[in-house]
Formats: C-alpha cells, structure tokens, sequence
C-alpha cells in the first residue's frame, strides 16, 4: 500500500477529559494531525478489518471518523469553536480490556504521553506488519574505520520487521560499543522516537538549541568498565520523525524530576552529517525536516502535569491550532517559537 502524503483539511474538533486521559487525547489529536498516517487508517478502514485481530486500526479508525473534513481553508478556523467535544470511547474501551494496556497505563491516572504515543505505534505496526521478524549476526570489516583499521566489527541487527507504519515513520540508528581493545560491537536496531538528552547546563542569555541535544547523543558517551558508546543515525531516516526530550529524570533518591531547561527550535530541521553513519553521510545528501507538531507538558511532575498539542495547519500558512482537551485555540507561527516543547513531531 503506496504511502498517501496529501495534505487532509480536518476541522479541529476537542476531545472530552474523562478523569486524567489529556494524555491519551494528545496522543489521538497528534496521530490525526500526521497526514500519512490518518490517510493509512482511512484506508484500512475501507477493508472492513477484524476488530479483534486489529484492534488499535480499527479503534483509531472509529476515532477519525469523529473529525470531519472541512470544505474551505478558512473554514477550519471560522468553525473552531462550534463542534462538541467527543470521548474516543473505543480507545478508551480496548485501554481498559487489552492486558498488555492494562499492565502499562491505568486509566484515571496520568501517564507520560510519549510512552502512550510509543505504546499505539507499535501495536500498530504489530498489527500491520508485511515481513516477519529477523535478526542477524555478521562479521563486517572497516565499515567503521575508528574501530579498527585491520580488525572486525561485530554487527548484530535486531527486530528488522517492516510494517505499514514503519515505512512512515520506522528508522534505524547504530549503537557502537567500544572496550579498550579497538575492536567493537556494532548494534543495528529500528525505533520509532528517538530520545534526546538535554545539556547539562543552562544558559539564560543563549539557551542550548535542539541541535545540541542531537550532538549530545551522538556523540562518545562514558560508560562503565572503561567503555563507551556512539550513536548515530542510519538509512533510511523516516519520513515522519517523533523527538522526545528527556525532561523526567530520577534522582538518586528515586524521585521523578522535571528538567525546565529552555531548548530553542527552528520550524526547520536539517540533518547534520556528524548525526548519521558513515555510510549515510558519504552521500553527500541534505536532509530536511520540517516541524508538524509541537507537544508541551504544564507541571513539575509527570504524575500531576497537563499536556496539550500545537499541529500545524496542512492548508493555511502560518497557522497553528492547539489542541487542549475539549479547547481549541488559532495561534500563529511565531507564538509556537515560544513554546517549551516536551516532544516535537518533524516530517520530512
């Protein structure tokens, strides 16, 4: 099935709060507002899928079917505020009786959303997979000539399963482990988001940018017994790419914390070559994002805080819409620049 990148001129519609479930209603606007994966789901619908072999196909299915299409650009704006709020109950309904969901999220609680976003995507690409699961172990020399000019890499590649969903936003990223010996052991494996350490310091005059965030993971990371590791970004890069920052963190005494570092953003993204493996970099190709959703976290805990998501419009430039719970507001371009982003949502 061809991927569908047309723009879809939805009218923004709100999602009633049934006991703490903004996190589940984030998620479900953010899912709808990605044009390829709300055409894909539109599609499977037509097939008239087995709800019980395809369940989260079927409930975001139901779910989409609540967010009508607008006729004109404006109209999506003019008629922000006249639809009622609904309750995604077959989501919530499969929430409650998958055990898997179950042992994960319990329903009246908050949750972090970027577990819940990771948790539908996979079941997703559970549901919708077009090869079966390999993993593979080979010896490859000189692909990474810091590790050895003569020597061997152990390549291990694990989970190499394509689906529907992972041809939209799947990618591969390289995780190099090195010892003090100068051989290494090179893991390649998929992932769907990728999770950016923040810097660990502040600056209140220049704050650090996401590109530093970018820079920090991929750059030599101190490990134990005198190892360390690298990661870098491997082809294919994924269509639509999901960023979490690393904004909760534990403390020593295993309380949750929550880093309010300011993190500046473009609405452009471009792919630095030192990000990538040496075989993507080698191309000489530029790759270009650009910013599609913007999610925030209001709060000092995860157990307590509020999220909410800025989509942009497909249709009218320079607008944006938040989408909080049963709230919809029309914001511009430059008031998501001043946002402090939990997640980021780019496509390419």
């Amino acid at each position: 099935m061809p991927m569908d990148s047309r723009p879809h001129d939805v009218l923004p519609r709100g999602m009633k709060n049934t006991n703490n479930t903004c996190w589940i209603n984030t998620a479900l606007q953010s899912l709808i507002y990605i044009p390829e994966i709300y055409h894909l789901i539109i599609r499977l619908d037509k097939l008239n899928l087995n709800p019980e072999q395809f369940p989260i196909t079927t409930g975001l299915a139901e779910t989409f079917a609540n967010i009508p299409l607008s006729t004109t650009k404006q109209k999506a704006f003019i008629n922000c505020h006249t639809l009622p709020a609904f309750v995604p109950t077959t989501i919530l309904d499969f929430m409650a009786k998958n055990q898997e969901a179950a042992n994960q999220f319990t329903l009246g609680q908050q949750h972090d959303v970027q577990e819940f976003l990771s948790f539908i995507i996979e079941q997703l690409h559970n549901e919708l997979k077009t090869e079966d699961t390999r993993s593979t172990t080979k010896q490859e020399e000189g692909e990474w000539m810091e590790v050895s000019a003569k020597g061997y890499n152990v390549i291990n590649e694990i989970n190499e399963t394509t689906s529907l969903i992972s041809a939209i936003c799947g990618g591969r990223e390289r995780s190099l482990i090195r010892g003090l010996s100068k051989k290494g052991s090179l893991t390649i494996q998929p992932y769907f988001m990728l999770h950016l350490p923040l810097p660990p310091y502040a600056r209140k005059a220049n704050p650090p940018t996401l590109q530093d965030c970018f820079d920090i993971m991929t750059t030599n990371e101190s490990l134990e017994g005198n190892t360390s590791r690298v990661v870098k970004l491997e082809s294919p890069l994924p269509k639509i790419l999901f960023l979490q920052l690393k904004r909760f963190q534990i403390s020593s005494k295993g309380q949750i914390r929550k880093k309010n570092s300011r993190i500046q953003f473009s609405h452009q993204l471009f792919i630095d070559p030192s990000w990538v493996s040496p075989s993507l970099s080698s191309r000489n190709q530029q790759f270009k994002y650009e910013l599609l959703q913007v999610i925030i976290h209001s709060g000092a805990s995860w157990e307590t805080g509020h999220y909410s998501v800025y989509v942009k419009h497909p249709e009218v430039h320079d607008k944006w819409i938040h989408l909080d719970d049963e709230r919809q507001t029309v914001v511009s371009k430059k008031d998501i620049e001043t946002l402090n982003p939990y997640m980021f949502i780019y496509r390419r």
